[in-house]
């Protein structure tokens, strides 16, 4: 019975156990809670944590139109190529957002892209358009030092989005269509020019409806627009209505060969008198225009001859260096235009996502490696105890069974 009663385990045995090996125990779970800390942080976090970094995007004309002129999905560069939202994230724009900073040393942009630690996702604002959409940026936490690095990082990969976007907008107006105009006769020089002048007044009309008002050194859209307009293209009127005079002359000579020498039915000979009479009197006309042109450019020489004289060549080099000038300012007023008025706008900073919590980890793993150390010293404790108990039992058996056996002898003598 008392043995029985020794071998049964009371709460209060467990607590003097804890308390006695309480130092152990706690020492344990402390040097368990730090190693789980510090594999959580460096080595299990980092490998599933990831920032996240949500903008949106605008600049002019930004969305392509369908055939009746309505705006649809598709994005543009202002040069009218096709916007790729994911091109911001090309190792190529990488590359140079990386080259940007001194500090962005340690990012291996190549190993981002290569092993898919970044991404580009787009959120609709509405159901049925993704027009002004948000777009996020993901990648993975361990491309960084720290979120700092990777805000400031992404922060120079949206700046490159936009670089690239005002690039595009100056290319787009540039000359590259006057580079042979040296090699050309005089009439495809002046088609040139005036092909140019017309494409310079409709790319500022693309822009006028929205950004007349848009300031560039002091002076709107609106007013560089007007100063393109009033480009005299006078020149290019003369050159086409001498061209016409000459063929006009022509065409009279040809028709008097056909009036017979002697006199004939006057049904044959009016449709041909009517044909010269036209021409005649439409270059009446000519020379009238001609008159008021020449006097525009001070020429006086003989009429039908300007399109062939020095003036006329001075004039038309002075009309491909307007032209010229005023492509170079539409140029720069455009660029402007993009650098001023395209956002790449932030929502918000750098979230943190995924990854483990440290804390409860931490915390968990201590309890844990508590409990595990009490559950272990009171089993090494319980069990010299009961090994302790038993040998003392034994023990005492064996006392008691000692003095049974003396008293068995000492009655046989007595009985002797």
């Amino acid at each position: 019975m008392e043995v029985q009663q020794q071998d049964e385990l009371r709460f209060s045995d467990i607590l003097a156990i804890v308390w006695k090996r309480f130092i152990w125990i706690f020492a344990i779970s402390v040097i368990a809670a730090i190693v789980c800390a510090l594999v959580t942080g460096y080595v299990i976090s980092p490998s599933k944590e990831i920032y996240q970094l949500s903008f949106s995007i605008e600049y002019p004309n930004q969305y392509a139109t369908d055939k009746d002129g309505n705006l649809t999905n598709k994005m543009l560069y202002p040069d009218g190529t096709e916007f790729r939202v994911d091109s911001l994230i090309y190792i190529s724009r990488l590359e140079a957002a990386k080259e940007t900073d001194e500090s962005f040393e340690n990012i291996n942009v190549e190993n981002m892209v290569n092993r898919d630690k970044i991404s580009i996702s787009q959120k609709q604002s509405s159901v049925t358009s993704d027009k002004d959409g948000i777009f996020t940026i993901t990648v993975s936490a361990n491309c960084f030092r720290n979120s700092t690095q990777a805000m400031k990082f992404l922060k120079a990969v949206l700046e490159k989005g936009k670089e690239e976007i005002v690039k595009k907008a100056l290319n787009k107006e540039c000359y590259s269509d006057l580079l042979n105009y040296d090699s050309v006769t005089v009439s495809k020089k002046l088609d040139m020019l005036k092909t140019r002048h017309s494409d310079l007044l409709n790319t500022y009309s693309r822009y006028r409806v929205d950004y007349k008002n848009f300031v560039y050194e002091n002076k709107t859209l609106e007013t560089y627009y007007s100063n393109a307009k009033v480009v005299n293209l006078d020149l290019v009127s003369a050159y086409e209505l001498e061209n016409e005079r000459e063929k006009n002359i022509a065409a009279i000579d040809a028709l008097k060969q056909q009036l017979p020498s002697t006199a004939a039915n006057n049904d044959s000979i009016d449709p041909i008198t009517q044909k010269i009479s036209e021409y005649i009197v439409r270059n009446a006309s000519i020379d009238s225009d001609l008159t008021k042109i020449y006097r525009t450019f001070d020429y006086r020489g003989e009429v039908g001859k300007f399109s062939v004289s020095e003036v006329f060549s001075e004039k038309m080099s002075e009309l491909k260096e307007t032209i010229v000038s005023e492509t170079l300012t539409l140029n720069h007023v455009i660029s402007a235009l993009y650098n001023n008025e395209t956002m790449f706008t932030q929502q918000g900073g750098v979230r943190v996502a995924g990854g483990a919590n440290i804390l409860v980890y931490t915390v968990m793993i201590f309890i844990v490696a508590f409990l595990a150390a009490s559950i272990l010293f009171c089993a090494i404790d319980i069990s010299r105890k009961r090994k302790a108990q038993r040998v003392a039992a034994a023990s005492q058996s064996q006392e008691a069974q000692t003095a049974q056996d003396q008293r068995e002898e000492i009655s046989e003598e007595k009985k002797d």
